[in-house]
């Protein structure tokens, strides 16, 4: 018994070493991915400055394209170094106060190329004029994550929904972002697991077909602002789609 686990341990910390190992080299790779990245974007803005007027539209969209594209490769490399920041505790936030309607906006923004993709409308708007105090990059990072996924899993010509309203009185406020898109219901035992790092959903006819370390970010967030992350699907008031709420104390 003494030698079999002996020979238990022994493998548990080669184990622990190759682990080690395999998050140091995703954490150089990942790093190093993001200067070609930047270059691209560099490269992208030259073009927007030298340019007066003489490119036709097509040319013009594809350069969109390829800016969302290369924006949304950095928003990426961001949540993987984010979150194994958050994981060891070194994430330390640069919270401003701002308000959430340009949030709502600029988070919006950013996706209007994909959406067009999907040809999908998204419907943003905010109940009333409120601030908070959060790291304004990441959060737009976690709406925009949101918001990534609801288009991507939405039904085609379909309409997503960004809202923000206002819970709870005066001294306990909080104020909820929603994304909600009309595509398939996730399972309810999908419900935790999606929040879940690297899970993916395999098999079955949900068209649910799998998510990466975008909601894992946003909820890790979301706990580093002392907030929390929701979902409900069905949507509420509908007989599909999905609804995720990003939950904050508001001033």
């Amino acid at each position: 018994m003494a030698e079999v686990n002996d020979r238990l341990l022994e493998q548990y910390h080669k184990l622990k070493e190759l682990d080690e190992l395999k998050e140091a080299m995703t954490r150089m790779i990942v790093h190093d991915l993001r200067n070609p990245v930047s270059t691209i974007m560099l490269g992208l803005d030259f073009i927007d400055h030298i340019d007066a007027g003489g490119l036709d539209d097509e040319v013009r969209h594809a350069l969109e394209v390829i800016r969302n594209t290369a924006a949304e490769m950095k928003d990426l490399i961001g949540d993987m170094l984010d979150i194994n920041r958050m994981e060891s505790g070194n994430l330390l936030l640069d919270r401003q106060t701002v308000q959430v309607g340009s949030l709502v906006e600029e988070s919006a923004k950013r996706l209007l190329v994909m959406a067009r993709a999907r040809k999908v409308e998204i419907r943003a708007g905010v109940e009333e004029n409120v601030t908070v105090d959060v790291d304004v990059a990441l959060m737009t990072r976690v709406l925009v994550n949101l918001l990534a996924n609801a288009i991507k899993f939405s039904s085609r010509e379909g309409v997503i929904e960004l809202s923000a309203r206002i819970l709870g009185g005066d001294g306990d406020r909080q104020v909820c972002l929603e994304v909600t898109n009309s595509g398939p219901i996730i399972p309810a035992e999908l419900h935790d697991k999606i929040f879940e790092k690297f899970f993916q959903a395999k098999g079955g006819n949900t068209g649910f077909s799998g998510i990466g370390l975008g909601l894992v970010f946003c909820k890790m967030v979301l706990q580093a602002h002392g907030g929390h992350v929701e979902l409900r699907s069905p949507a509420p008031d509908r007989s599909d789609g999905a609804r995720f709420s990003a939950i904050l104390a508001c001033r």
